[in-house]
């Protein structure tokens, strides 16, 4: 799509605040306080649809390397699909995550992260079942990553998690990502909610 086109077509949803820098398009949600960028000449499509809820919502269909994504934005959400786990662990054997949403909210990452952060509280605590939940939460931030988000007050919480599991995380190594560590270190501002 064409810079014009593209803006015309997030001019449907009025509380997302929509600039020019460079090649993209920022596309601010206040609602989340996080920004989309977008490189116009990625967007295949847009599509205006409803969300479950009524409310309307724009979908876009965005290349990325030979993929090509779902994302949605909303006045005051953003979805998209969670990254395949094998993108994110070096493991020689395939790990699935069999109830992994095929698409998430940001909402809904940042629900998951706080609950996630406080998933070792329990006295029946399962470590496969927390483990499973700290790689489903790395997937869907690397998702969020993909279209430019930077979810710091998510990866805190995936952090909490992360060293308080500690070697019982037991999937394998995280591949190496300086995306994901330069967000690891955007997440160093954000103060973690203590455990409930």
């Amino acid at each position: 799509m064409d810079s014009g086109e593209l803006r015309r077509e997030l001019g449907a949803l009025p509380a997302l605040v929509v600039r020019a820098v460079g090649p993209e398009l920022h596309v601010s949600v206040p609602a989340i306080d996080d920004t989309v960028r977008l490189r116009p000449d990625a967007v295949l499509r847009a599509r205006r649809i409803s969300s479950p809820q009524g409310d309307p919502a724009l979908e876009l269909a965005v290349r990325h390397g030979e993929a090509v994504l779902p994302l949605i934005l909303l006045d005051d959400d953003v979805v998209w699909a969670p990254a395949d786990t094998a993108s994110q662990l070096d493991s020689a054997l395939p790990v699935r995550i069999s109830d992994a949403p095929p698409l998430v909210a940001y909402s809904e990452m940042e629900r998951n992260g706080l609950g996630a952060a406080r998933a070792l509280d329990g006295p029946t605590a399962d470590l496969d079942a927390v483990g499973a939940t700290l790689l489903l939460q790395r997937c869907i931030i690397a998702g969020a990553l993909r279209h430019g988000l930077r979810p710091v007050r998510a990866v805190a919480w995936w952090r909490q998690l992360a060293e308080r599991l500690g070697d019982d995380f037991t999937l394998g190594r995280f591949r190496p990502d300086p995306q994901w560590d330069a967000l690891l270190a955007d997440a160093d501002r954000v103060r973690p909610l203590p455990p409930a």
